[in-house]
């Protein structure tokens, strides 16, 4: 699917007198792009278009990788078979996708992508930056998505487990998640950010498979006996009610 998206009006100027250069500044947003090379395409007409194509395709090593390591994690559960760009809804940027399947954003990547690079510019690991844990997070929820789809579970459930296992590996919560269910899944995360550190790390994925069917599980058992979880969903909210208008009662 292509989407077009207007982000304002910028004018063409020299590069310098007798250069024969001209330079044009893009919205800030595009800054993510720095260093990628990309085509220009002249589409010459009566209105004529200038096309700027990024070459991104060395990016899909980095979804094969990461969606390789969520497979190890998911090994105990079943084989989730390879990675297919078919599943999701990739764009340059992260969005919320309307189509039912999670989306992908090469701008993501892009950040994973220098991170390794510093990383092994740098001779080893280092601390990762916020924003390129929460691109990590991202890309995370939408496969974990994708893989608790194929292992059976339906989207509604499939979309709690991506985002509850992004939340639990990284500790970055990058998605709005039911309160109750954030709440009746913590006890099944209670180390949260256990590939804080390298979300690459294959020992860290096969160290959570335990943590990861218990998810699976519980999800799964919601979803075979929904009026269970309505009732529990029901009490919770009940108490915290009570919970949260007992301070006022006691002032």
């Amino acid at each position: 699917m292509r989407r077009s998206t207007h982000v304002g009006n910028r004018n063409i100027r020299s590069a310098g007198r007798g250069s024969g250069s001209v330079e044009i500044t893009l919205p800030v947003a595009f800054s993510a792009l720095e260093g990628v090379s990309c085509q220009v395409e002249l589409r010459d007409s009566l209105v004529p278009e200038i096309l700027l194509r990024p070459n991104l395709g060395f990016l899909l090593s980095v979804f094969e990788a990461l969606w390789d390591r969520v497979a190890l994690g998911l090994e105990g559960i079943g084989d989730v078979g390879a990675f297919s760009e078919a599943d999701y809804v990739v764009g340059l940027f992260a969005e919320t996708s309307l189509s039912g399947r999670p989306g992908l954003a090469y701008e993501d990547a892009l950040r994973v992508h220098r991170q390794v690079q510093s990383e092994e510019a740098g001779g080893g690991p280092s601390c990762i930056a916020a924003p390129s844990l929460e691109a990590y997070a991202r890309m995370i929820d939408g496969m974990a998505t994708v893989a608790a789809g194929r292992l059976g579970l339906s989207i509604g459930m499939a979309v709690l487990f991506g985002n509850q296992t992004a939340y639990a590996a990284t500790g970055a919560s990058v998605a709005a998640v039911d309160a109750f269910a954030r709440s009746s899944l913590a006890d099944l995360s209670p180390d949260i950010g256990w590939c804080r550190s390298d979300p690459l790390d294959e020992g860290a994925w096969m160290r959570a498979r335990p943590r990861l069917e218990e998810l699976f599980n519980r999800l799964s058992d919601w979803e075979d006996d929904a009026a269970g979880m309505h009732k529990e969903r029901e009490h919770w909210y009940r108490a915290h009610r009570l919970e949260a208008r007992s301070p006022a009662v006691r002032a």
